[in-house]
């Protein structure tokens, strides 16, 4: 969560490598965003 939060850009880059279905909101908000 900490690094998917630092990089907003490459949030699709770093989910792609370790999902987090913790957070299931907010990787669709940061796919959205980038």
């Amino acid at each position: 969560g900490q690094q998917l939060r630092k990089t907003k850009g490459g949030a699709c880059r770093s989910k792609s490598l370790a999902p987090e279905p913790e957070n299931p909101g907010r990787d669709q908000r940061a796919r959205e965003e980038g």
